[in-house]
């Protein structure tokens, strides 16, 4: 009983596929300019994202940091030595591209004048240019304490320059980009 029945199923399968590939015979023969979804080839689902220059800028108090701020400005590089030094130090900070950095102001206080009436509030800016980085979701906004130091440990395995700026009044920490 089975015998003639699935003899039945096997010619209409293959009558069945038969006709599909008439089919897409006849679409492919209409439209061969077209390519079919066989021809293209998906991005692997493990793709990384693309490294490109981003600038991060830190906060330190002036008074509580000098040591740091010299090592900065000497070895224009943050070390094994001092990483973690420069994240405890760290009050504020933003990250962002090159050019989205030149439009936010913060710029500026790389240009700025020293302060003329020193405080205990003053404070210094510390660039650090990332030239060929990948985000890290450390250094976001909303971070939590021990992925932004794992951030802060991971700049040691990438290419950096660091810039200090001059000692600086606190009115210049006012940019409203800046975060904790």
């Amino acid at each position: 009983m089975y015998g003639h029945f699935g003899k039945i199923i096997e010619e209409l399968s293959k009558t069945g596929i038969g006709v599909i590939l008439d089919v897409l015979n006849q679409q492919k023969q209409s439209n061969p300019s077209q390519k079919s979804n066989r021809d293209v080839t998906p991005l692997p689902s493990t793709a990384q994202p693309i490294a490109q220059k981003y600038i991060l800028i830190l906060v330190v108090n002036a008074d509580r940091n000098i040591e740091l701020v010299e090592i900065l400005k000497t070895q224009s590089q943050v070390t094994s030595a001092i990483w973690e030094d420069v994240y405890t130090a760290t009050e504020a900070l933003w990250i962002g591209g090159k050019e989205k950095f030149e439009n936010t102001g913060l710029s500026d206080n790389f240009a700025s004048a020293e302060t003329l009436q020193p405080s205990e509030y003053d404070v210094y800016f510390v660039k650090i240019e990332l030239p060929k980085y990948e985000y890290d979701l450390g250094f976001a906004e909303n971070a939590d304490s021990l992925d932004r130091s794992d951030a802060f440990e991971r700049i040691l395995e990438t290419e950096h320059h660091v810039i200090v700026s001059h000692r600086l009044s606190n009115q210049s920490t006012k940019n409203p980009l800046l975060y904790r």
